[in-house]
């Protein structure tokens, strides 16, 4: 009886070993929530098993979505993790609810014509989900977080112009004010994957935060590639190529934004917001309007860092333009090979009427204001003018040369016998089309230029 009983406990032993090795590759206490799924109505019908705790569960194969399917939930106090390189197409329906409390991890599946309703939390690390086009957003986050990083996919989604669009969905969505993700009083963090070839209607390219006058939105955008997004509306202008914000603090530690486009903000357009931008590339964005690739309306502008390069507008401020009230400040930046084609120039930089702008250190050269509408202020001839920064009748800037500006080889080109001026920097004093213009405000230049030198500086036009 002795020998038969240790011989039992060993292979208990063995057994048990094997279970937790089981329990442990699977990565879950639970191991039925690891399973692989077989169908959309099997991955909800596991789903709704789940009240609590840390759940996975792997898509491997092509799921459908039909008219008849229930949404996969996500309740409060769950984490659901999404693995696996299935595919999963939906209808152009919400497809996926996230319920407040409640975390999704997509790390692997593909959904094409799905759309995300998110009250919780969404982490998009891995995978896609890409061509859809539902009455509405594809990912709606209403209080909640978003996240995307890692290797994730958001491409070729569309947001409908809201005047086609007969009921726009989900419940809780703006009919006016909503693109392919759509955030309200929420937070959104970008640190990797790409965010491109997406269509806005109006506001966004790709992304619309929204917050309030008490409580402000968040977007923090430290990595990553936002390309080749843009807003098209047939009756009304667009802003923010690729980003809108609205009541937002806007921080920008780094990324790769480039070759979007919209009327105003060609990359991203902000509203009674801060904007905060430390790094990043922000390359060949363009507008039909203002600001090739930042339009700040109003709010309050910090730029420490970054290069703004190829990027192009229509008619002012070939890198950006500061419009309404905005309070704009730059203490080091990089604008080069920037273009303004428009009335009002500006080739790197357009201060608007109402604004103040402080540069206190950059480096801004090799931007032109070329094929431009011409200019004539009094009795003056008309002109090309603004190669580098163009101050508004009514605006205000300040260049504080000895902390470390740097403002050269600009060029307001000459087109045929007519002149150009202000090849570096044009501020208007006197002019003839606005009936209350008063003459101007201030433009304070240092008499020393970067590194201590006198400064050489003239009037050209």
């Amino acid at each position: 009886m002795l020998i038969k009983k240790k011989v039992s406990s060993v292979f208990q032993f063995l057994a048990t070993l094997a279970t937790l090795a089981v329990i442990v590759a699977l990565g879950s206490t639970n191991p039925a929530a690891a399973e692989g799924v077989t169908s959309w109505d099997d991955l909800v019908a596991k789903a709704e098993t789940f009240t609590s705790g840390s759940h996975d569960l792997t898509i491997s194969g092509n799921l459908t979505v039909s008219e008849q399917s229930k949404p996969l939930v996500v309740p409060a106090g769950a984490k659901l993790t999404l693995k696996g390189a299935g595919t999963v197409t939906g209808i152009n329906k919400t497809a996926v609810e996230v319920k407040s409390g409640g975390k999704l991890n997509l790390a692997g599946p593909s959904f094409t014509k799905t759309q995300f309703t998110v009250n919780g939390d969404l982490n998009f690390s891995a995978g896609s989900i890409h061509d859809s086009d539902p009455a509405g957003p594809v990912i709606f986050v209403d209080g909640g977080t978003f996240t995307m990083s890692g290797t994730a996919d958001f491409s070729k989604n569309t947001a409908p112009f809201w005047h086609l669009a007969t009921t726009v969905t989900p419940t809780g969505v703006n009919p006016k004010r909503f693109a392919p993700i759509t955030v309200y009083n929420g937070t959104v963090t970008l640190s990797g994957g790409t965010i491109k070839e997406n269509t806005g209607s109006q506001l966004g390219g790709a992304l619309l935060i929204m917050g309030s006058g008490d409580k402000p939105a968040a977007l923090n955008i430290q990595g990553g590639e936002i390309s080749h997004n843009r807003v098209e509306n047939p009756k009304y202008y667009g802003f923010g190529g690729a980003v809108h914000a609205d009541k937002t603090n806007v921080e920008i530690a780094g990324a790769n934004i480039h070759d979007n486009w919209t009327d105003y903000g060609g990359a991203i357009s902000t509203a009674a917001s801060a904007l905060t931008i430390d790094n990043g590339t922000f390359n060949n964005n363009k507008t039909a309007e203002r600001g090739g690739a930042i339009y700040a309306n109003g709010g309050t502008t910090n730029i420490g860092g970054g290069s703004f390069t190829g990027n192009s507008a229509g008619t002012s401020g070939g890198a950006a333009a500061f419009g309404g009230k905005a309070e704009a400040t730059i203490n080091a930046a990089y604008f080069s090979e920037n273009k303004s084609a428009g009335f009002w120039g500006g080739g790197a930089i357009y201060n608007d009427k109402g604004s103040h702008l402080t540069i206190n250190n950059a480096l801004i050269r090799n931007n032109t204001i070329k094929d431009a509408y011409l200019i004539g202020a009094g009795k003056h001839p008309i002109s090309q003018q603004g190669g580098g920064v163009w101050n508004c009748d009514t605006g205000h800037t300040t260049l504080h040369i000895t902390k470390g500006v740097a403002l050269f080889g600009n060029t307001a080109p000459n087109r045929g016998d007519l002149r150009g001026a202000g090849d570096d920097f044009v501020s208007i004093t006197k002019h003839k089309y606005e009936k209350d213009f008063d003459g101007g405000r201030p433009v304070s230049i240092s008499p020393r230029m970067l590194g201590g030198g006198q400064r050489l500086w003239y009037q050209d036009g």
